[in-house]
């Protein structure tokens, strides 16, 4: 697949996401102003152009984000809509399960890496591979 495809199929993803998400809070009677109240309370600080933005599919949401007091977007979003974090996933195109993640545990060790560097990273798999090999020692 060429960049000009990727694109593409990205920007499908996110408009099948912000349809999601716009028909999910119009059927729970929000406005996009009561949308980013409930976020806010979470300390979550967008505004109603980014959920506009979110919802006309010209932005991807960004569902790995965690706010001030550590919540994850995708997780509130999710609790705000009424739908469990991975349908939204699944509405971009996401399957956590094609990454061998079912439990929410395996799931927030993945958001938590992404914030690693490469060095972080490394080093996390090698304390895994330690971890594992003392493990199978046992």
């Amino acid at each position: 697949m060429d960049d000009e495809e990727q694109i593409s199929v990205q920007q499908r993803h996110n408009q099948a996401l912000g349809r999601f998400i716009r028909d999910q809070r119009k059927k729970r009677g929000l406005k996009q102003a009561d949308l980013v109240k409930e976020l806010s309370e979470y300390g979550f600080d967008y505004s109603e152009s980014a959920i506009s933005t979110w919802e006309s599919g010209r932005f991807t949401v960004p569902l790995l984000s965690e706010s001030n007091q550590g919540y994850f977007l995708v997780d509130i979003l999710g609790t705000i809509l009424g739908v469990p974090g991975m349908v939204l996933f699944e509405a971009l195109g996401v399957f956590p399960t094609d990454f061998g993640l079912e439990s929410p545990d395996a799931i927030q060790l993945v958001y938590l890496v992404q914030k690693l560097s490469k060095a972080e990273i490394r080093a996390l798999v090698a304390l895994i591979e330690t971890f594992l090999a003392a493990r199978k020692a046992q």
